[in-house]
């Protein structure tokens, strides 16, 4: 097991790391959420309108515990697709991130969680209930319903947000 002193060492080379990649500049900036969303809104007024039923911004804090409902009830078999972007960190001064698709959950109402592998995610609608999103880092899930090992109290640390754009389609998601 490492002591102290072995802790300190190795934070100290990353934070050696961490300011050596921001004095060259080569620190990847944030997402810029306000225009992710002016971009998505200029894709949505493109698309024909018997595609969308309707749509909806949700914001979701890096140090928010899961899980926190949408806007969005669904019924069982309705199609959605969901957009993400944004930065959750876990220490932001050593430029340390949990990338969004292992991040960012879902369930529908009580039903089981489940995630996309890309930084967006279509889904037929399991049950019925609020489409509700939820951080996982730091925490762990103890079951299939999305509940957590460990205190929420642990979110306290992460940094940053994540901002979703849910469509429900009218029509398939594929469609879309």
């Amino acid at each position: 097991m490492a002591g102290p002193l072995t802790e300190l060492t190795v934070a100290g080379k990353l934070a050696g790391k961490a300011v050596g990649r921001k004095l060259r500049g080569a620190v990847e900036a944030a997402p810029d959420l306000n225009a992710f969303r002016d971009d998505m809104q200029q894709l949505l007024a493109r698309l024909p309108d018997q595609l969308v039923r309707d749509y909806f911004w949700f914001d979701l804090a890096a140090d928010e515990a899961p899980w926190v409902a949408s806007d969005l009830t669904l019924t069982e078999g309705e199609q959605v697709t969901y957009f993400m972007e944004g930065r959750v960190y876990a220490n932001e001064f050593l430029d340390i991130w949990v990338p969004l698709p292992l991040q960012i959950w879902s369930k529908v109402g009580d039903g089981e969680v489940f995630r996309g592998n890309r930084q967006s995610h279509s889904f037929i609608a399991p049950d019925s209930g609020k489409l509700q999103f939820g951080n996982y880092f730091p925490n762990d899930w103890s079951d299939r319903q999305g509940t957590r090992q460990q205190d929420d109290k642990v979110y306290a640390s992460m940094k940053g947000a994540t901002r979703i754009l849910i469509i429900r389609w009218a029509t398939a998601a594929d469609a879309g």
